[in-house]
């Protein structure tokens, strides 16, 4: 269950009404998040993530880091998964070049 918590926060990021964001195809999700290190931020927690290029993931929370791997879907959706637990996934919108909202998971990422 942790680890689900962990990968939920990890992936979140919430649009907000403030910001004028353009939600993200799967091929925008490769050229611009994939291959980056994020720093994201929810409402009860943060991190850093790290999408590496091969597939793999490094999800941390404050002093736990774990590794997993990443995936986007056909309909533009990237999810992110740790050991045996389901993936979890969300669209991605991009607020501007660095700053990113993950909706499904109610957080707001920023390349680092």
């Amino acid at each position: 269950m942790k680890k689900l918590v962990l990968l939920a926060s990890v992936l979140a990021v919430a649009a907000s009404p403030a910001f004028a964001a353009t939600k993200l195809s799967a091929d925008d999700i490769k050229a611009k998040v994939i291959g980056h290190t994020l720093s994201w931020k929810t409402d009860t927690a943060s991190g850093v993530t790290t999408y590496n290029t091969d597939g793999t993931a490094e999800f941390k929370v404050g002093d736990k880091t774990e590794k997993g791997t990443w995936s986007i879907t056909k309909k533009g959706k990237l999810c992110g998964k740790v050991g045996s637990a389901k993936p979890t996934c969300s669209g991605v919108q991009q607020v501007d070049d660095k700053t990113f909202t993950f909706p499904a998971l109610k957080s707001t990422a920023v390349i680092q």
